[in-house]
């Protein structure tokens, strides 16, 4: 598209405002709540605000913040959450509604109550319950609420409302799904009252009604009030799509409700992973939007922009959500309204940086941005010597084309540096192909293919196939800044291993994973793992069992998926027990035999034999540094990205390329860089 050509409009549906009661979205698209982690003592800190305004900047025309508490029953000893209750908060949430509506989005607020949902440990006060049942992530039982707590609490809910509404926010979000406190009152599997509150659907729904009747009464007819459903909780005796639909019924005949957003499943189960379909829930909320007549936002696994426009065309949607697509890329709805959909950065669906961020914030496996738009450049990691740092026209040449060095190419051609990439094999991406081979992780695969796509159209010359020695690594360091990205690769067998191959074939981990283990089908294979229970290990106990053999593994972990982000876990050991694996926990001193291997049970003298006809080790990776060691001590411009620094994360690798673009790369920044950072 040449300067003032007219952009080109590919989705009508998905760039068209709406209205949502008394307000109007420029477009459909809507940020989904959450929990960023970006607070301090429950209140709104500038990191918060800088990423919620970052994607109203990419073109979002809803931004619906998350991480709020509606009451002090719903907050943790560390004040984790919004204290949208405290009238204090005030100051900060109206920074962060001027924020997003300098962008041109609207922005509303969700208030939740999680209810049994919290750790009664982790909390000052009592979690509350609408019965004495305990969550299966708990150790201790809900309070059941009086009439006199629901009372009070309602009111309460109410008040957070309205300090919302005072601060400039657009609407307000009931919570009422995925498990917490509302939802535990609509769901029979955990509201056993026999009071007004409980019984029928009409006595479960009560709550929810009086709820949005006085968040209405507290914030006026000027501003949107919606409610988050579940159109389906997928647990057994949960709520089901027809009890949703009873419970939209309800919200119509009885309460002025504006809009509806739906998704399934229930906390812990929720984020759906790369293994769920793509657009999962439509079919089910489609059922809820053809029965209502209110504004239906779907969410859940809808990564591109081509399916949310056939989703608003068949009308099973009228809004789209998009929680971790967002965070991927906060330019989604810019890169569509331009017409170049093949320019996003999808979201992976991993969920390892996501969704273990309570302590240190939000991240994201793909774009290393997120939460660290406020960020100072860091003149610490890259000690590039005095006077030399790379100007606006000085060259980079990156050696080693995975994760790490893709990015770091990408982002050094953004600052308008001529680039060039070496890569000694015949094909980009690094280990991310092997991480991405069972096909439940083949999103992993998007990552290369957007930075493969970037490259070509910022015109960074790539050669495949191209190793580098020491000295030639000198003599392009000589005018270039020299960016080492050789990754890593299996470590080898200890020695003790390596002796016992003569008793059953032994091999690695690794090995499996690049496919020059020989396995054959119908053998009986043990997989030693190290203890981390990490990707790597799933991923070669899939490619074996998938290829016939009796699969068993043994860790001196407590769980084979130890290291798997918490929601992927159950799912992962569905898949494997399907394919016939078995694993044993809890194991130590595992040695090799003649017949296979023996290990020890944790806390016991027992020994247990296992035979086997091939013996594979879980030996991790190392690091492939012996050109950065060679180089990085002599006197000219050179950095170390990813895992030849030492082995670790997809992230930690783009992570990587974010830092040396900061502090060797990046020409200051004019304006107001908290909203005006690249991702």
């Amino acid at each position: 598209m040449t300067p003032g050509q007219p952009a080109r409009t590919n989705f009508p549906y998905l760039l068209s405002p709406l209205p949502v009661g008394p307000v109007t979205v420029r477009n459909r698209v809507v940020l989904l709540p959450t929990g960023t982690g970006y607070t301090n003592r429950g209140r709104v800190e500038a990191e918060d605000i800088a990423y919620n305004a970052r994607r109203a900047a990419g073109g979002a025309g809803l931004i619906i913040t998350g991480g709020t508490a509606a009451a002090a029953t719903s907050q943790t000893r560390s004040r984790g959450f919004i204290e949208a209750y405290d009238p204090d908060v005030l100051p900060g949430v109206r920074r962060r509604a001027d924020a997003v509506h300098a962008e041109g989005a609207l922005i509303f607020g969700q208030l939740f109550d999680l209810g049994r949902n919290q750790a009664a440990d982790m909390m000052t006060t009592v979690p509350l319950g609408p019965s004495a049942a305990r969550s299966p992530a708990h150790r201790f039982s809900p309070m059941t609420m009086g009439r006199q707590d629901i009372a009070a609490w309602t009111e309460t809910f109410a008040a957070a409302a309205a300090n919302f509404a005072r601060g400039g926010y657009d609407g307000i979000e009931v919570h009422a799904a995925h498990s917490h406190l509302l939802a535990q009152f609509l769901s029979p599997a955990t509201n056993h009252r026999d009071d007004e509150y409980g019984g029928d659907h009409d006595g479960r729904a009560r709550l929810l009604l009086e709820t949005v009747r006085a968040v209405r009464r507290a914030v006026g007819s000027k501003v949107a009030v919606g409610v988050r459903l579940s159109a389906d909780d997928e647990i057994r005796a949960g709520t089901t799509p027809a009890d949703c639909l009873e419970t939209v019924a309800a919200l119509e005949q009885h309460t002025d409700v504006d809009y509806l957003s739906l998704a399934v499943g229930v906390l812990g189960g929720y984020v759906k992973d790369s293994s769920a379909p793509e657009g999962v829930a439509l079919d089910r909320i489609a059922t809820v939007k053809a029965a209502t007549r209110l504004p239906v936002l779907a969410s859940q696994r809808i990564r591109r922009p081509e399916q949310a426009e056939q989703a608003l065309r068949d009308g099973q949607a009228d809004l789209i959500g998009l929680a971790r697509a967002l965070i991927a890329d906060p330019d989604w709805v810019a890169k569509a309204r331009r017409g170049e959909p093949d320019r996003i950065r999808l979201c992976l669906g991993d969920m390892q940086d996501c969704r273990v961020h309570l302590s240190g914030g939000l991240r994201c496996i793909v774009n290393a941005g997120v939460g660290r738009e406020t960020e100072p450049p860091d003149g610490g990691r890259f000690r590039i010597p005095a006077g030399r740092a790379a100007g606006p026209r000085r060259r980079v040449v990156v050696v080693g084309g995975g994760p790490a060095g893709l990015e770091s190419a990408r982002r050094a051609a953004e600052q308008g540096l001529s680039v060039r990439l070496l890569e000694q094999s015949d094909r980009l991406g690094g280990q991310v192909p092997l991480a991405a081979k069972p096909g439940w992780r083949r999103d992993l695969g998007d990552l290369i293919r957007y930075l493969e796509t970037e490259l070509r159209v910022l015109g960074v010359e790539v050669e495949l196939g191209r190793p580098v020695t020491a000295g030639e690594a000198e003599q392009l360091g000589a005018d270039a800044l020299l960016v080492i990205a050789t990754g890593a690769t299996g470590s080898p067998l200890s020695a003790a291993a390596a002796d016992a191959a003569s008793a059953a074939a032994a091999t690695r981990v690794w090995d499996v994973l690049t496919g020059t283990a020989d396995v054959r089908r119908g053998e009986r294979v043990l997989v030693i793992d190290d203890g981390t229970g990490d990707w790597p290990l799933i991923t070669a106990l899939d490619a074996l069992a998938g290829s016939g053999c009796q699969v068993t593994a043994v860790t001196s972990a407590a769980s084979i998926v130890r290291s798997v982000p918490s929601e992927s876990q159950a799912g992962v050991q569905a898949r494997l027990r399907a394919l016939g694996v078995r694993w044993i926990c809890g194991a130590a001193d595992v040695s090799r035999t003649a017949e296979g291997a023996r290990f020890r049970r944790v806390g016991t003298e027992e020994l247990t034999d296992i035979a086997a006809d091939r013996v594979i080790t879980e030996t991790g990776r190392m690091a492939v540094d012996q050109l950065w060691r060679s180089l990085r001590d002599r006197d000219f411009d050179v950095a170390a990205v990813g895992d030849c620094v030492t082995p670790r994360t997809i992230g930690n690798a783009v992570g990587d390329a974010l830092t040396l673009e900061r502090s060797v790369l990046a020409q200051a920044t004019a304006g107001r860089p908290e909203l005006n950072a690249r991702a």
